[in-house]
């Protein structure tokens, strides 16, 4: 199967004040009340951020879905089930608000997707659906034509649009950064950032790039 995930971030001033996403699909074949697909909304202490306005479509036109939630400790998914079956090219779309910061938020993995001077960061989990196994080629583009000049977007795999062969959770397990990016990179070594730190990033990343190759050949990896 061939899946390609297209995002599109919307800068507002120094912040991003939403993101487009598409999955589309060359071959999902589901049936009528099958769970299309789920967005995690919370995980551990984390507030996750829900899916809005999700639309899917096939050669015979949009599909409806009905949503529900699920709890199943330490997550909380946002589900939408099929009202009527697809089949063949599958288009889904949505859209991912950041997570305002409050103060009484108590501290927790960095998973969800929340904005800083200049950007935005996200786990894969909080900005990408669960649509299951699904693999084969799988392709991320990114559109920055919402975004200031010289945006940059990167995840884990690696910067701009990017093609893998392999399984779509893989994209759900990056981290993602976009926006005004900085970097110091070597290979295919590479530390990013967007608001300036108060400690000296480049001594950091000099010290994380030798603990970087260190466990690369510990591990073989």
């Amino acid at each position: 199967m061939k899946c390609k995930i297209t995002m599109t971030p919307y800068g507002q001033g120094d912040r991003i004040h939403h993101v487009d996403v598409r999955f589309q699909f060359d071959g999902l074949c589901k049936k009528k009340g099958e769970l299309l697909c789920k967005m995690t909304v919370f995980a551990y202490s984390v507030p996750g951020c829900a899916a809005q306005g999700l639309k899917v479509a096939d050669a015979l036109g949009e599909a409806g879905t009905r949503e529900d939630e699920e709890t199943s400790y330490p997550y909380r998914f946002q589900r939408f089930w099929l009202e009527r079956d697809l089949a063949g090219e599958v288009d889904v779309r949505y859209t991912i608000t950041p997570r305002p910061l409050l103060p009484e938020d108590r501290c927790g993995p960095y998973i969800d997707f929340r904005c800083e001077d200049g950007g935005g960061t996200s786990g894969g989990g909080s900005l990408l659906a669960d649509f299951g196994e699904v693999e084969g080629e799988i392709s991320l583009a990114w559109d920055l034509s919402h975004m200031p000049p010289h945006s940059r977007a990167v995840c884990a795999l690696g910067e701009g649009d990017l093609t893998i062969q392999g399984e779509l959770e893989r994209f759900r397990d990056c981290y993602y950064a976009m926006g005004d990016v900085k970097s110091i990179t070597e290979g295919d070594f590479g530390v990013y950032w967007i608001a300036e730190p108060a400690f000296d990033m480049p001594a950091i990343a000099e010290y994380t790039k030798k603990l970087f190759a260190g466990m690369r050949a510990f591990f073989q990896d």
